[in-house]
Formats: structure tokens, sequence, C-alpha cells
């Protein structure tokens, strides 16, 4: 794993948990973002599972 897939993997992981309607502001967005963030964290982790991602 190369280390600009890490950060992107890191990136998307904090975005997914950042985006969950915890905070008062957030609370009328539902689960959207966060379900968003989450299926490209999922679609990230499938490409480096076959190797799609350069190395």
């Amino acid at each position: 794993m190369t280390p600009m897939a890490l950060l992107l993997l890191l990136v998307l992981a904090v975005a997914a948990v950042a985006c969950l309607p915890r905070w008062s502001h957030s609370r009328r967005w539902g689960y959207l973002p966060a379900s968003f963030f989450g299926l490209l964290l999922i679609a990230m982790i499938g490409l480096l599972i076959i190797e799609r991602i350069a190395r």
C-alpha cells in the first residue's frame, strides 16, 4: 500500500466519523453524509484488495 493510498484511507475514515449526526447542528442531516463517506471508504478498501490502485 502506497503512502498516498494510506493517507486517502485515513482521510476517508476520519470524514466518515466526523459526519455522524452527533452534534446539534448536524442532527437534521441524518446519516446521509456518513453513509456517503462510508461507501467511499468501502470502495477504496475493495480497490486496494484487488490491487487496482497504483503502487
